[in-house]
């Protein structure tokens, strides 16, 4: 795995800083990229008590995966007026299946809470906060994988929108208060919070206060 890391941090800072001479490389890697994000999201269900990605090594892999796939998406050296070549490149890659799909994955199994998270909240919810704003985001998954889907956001808006509104919409409707629901719903919130700008037209502010006011009221522990 420190192999693939250091393979996947080296095309992550080759692309990053020499974006135009990287063209040649740039499909076949976001392929692998994409490939690993997918293929290696925290399998657990969110109730099991243990980390969503316990090795390091494999979640800095992810990281650099998922920065990857991120700097692509903002490169303006890939700009249509910039590259015909690369901006067909990055239109073939990131279709609006493709996106649409990364984006449900990243909600749904990367910003999905943990029990090993929520139990920490529990204990100390001022230190959990503490390591939240204070930690270097680059090196975890979780606040990459929110920096992914924003930049996603901002190159297909209108889909990855109504997906997100689609998926919270769906969580809604089931009433549901096993853990594993509640904190799913939780994620297409978090997901929804961290990108309401881009969001602000699409959402339903009335109606999902509503159901968001029942939520703090339901007496379940979940």
């Amino acid at each position: 795995m420190k192999h693939l890391r250091l393979m996947a941090e080296t095309a992550r800072d080759a692309q990053h800083h020499n974006a135009l001479p990287f063209l040649p490389f740039l499909s076949p890697f976001l392929e692998h990229m994409y490939s690993q994000v997918t293929l290696l999201a925290p399998q657990l269900d969110p109730a099991e008590p243990q980390a969503p990605i316990p090795l390091e090594e494999c979640e800095l892999y992810l990281v650099a995966c998922m920065l990857f796939l991120k700097n692509v998406l903002e490169a303006s050296a890939y700009r249509e007026n910039k590259s015909a070549v690369a901006y067909s490149v990055c239109q073939s890659f990131f279709t609006c299946e493709r996106a649409v799909a990364l984006c449900q994955l990243l909600i749904s199994r990367y910003l999905v809470f943990h029990v090993d998270a929520l139990q920490e909240w529990e204990q100390e919810p001022e230190v959990f906060l503490a390591e939240i704003e204070t930690s270097d985001w680059e090196h975890h998954a979780a606040p990459c994988a929110e920096a992914l889907y924003l930049e996603l956001i901002k190159y297909m808006r209108g889909e990855i929108a109504r997906q997100v509104i689609e998926s919270l919409e769906s969580t809604l409707q089931n009433p549901s208060v096993e853990l594993s629901h509640v904190l799913l719903r939780d994620a297409c919130y978090r997901a929804i919070g961290i990108s309401n700008n881009e969001l602000y037209d699409y959402i339903p502010f009335d109606r999902w206060f509503q159901h968001m006011v029942q939520d703090m009221q339901n007496p379940h522990p979940s």
